[in-house]
């Protein structure tokens, strides 16, 4: 039980440390993406 107990934390702590790691990337994309047009207008 113990075992099982330590298992689902993991899990748990792995879905978090994902979760965050998605979410600064899709941040750090979304700033690329505004810097390059800004950087390079159309027109």
């Amino acid at each position: 039980v113990e075992v099982e107990f330590v298992v689902q934390n993991v899990v748990v702590l792995v879905q978090m440390v994902v979760v965050l790691v998605v979410q600064k990337m899709v941040v750090l994309v979304e700033f690329v993406v505004h810097e390059r047009r800004f950087t390079q207008p159309k027109g």
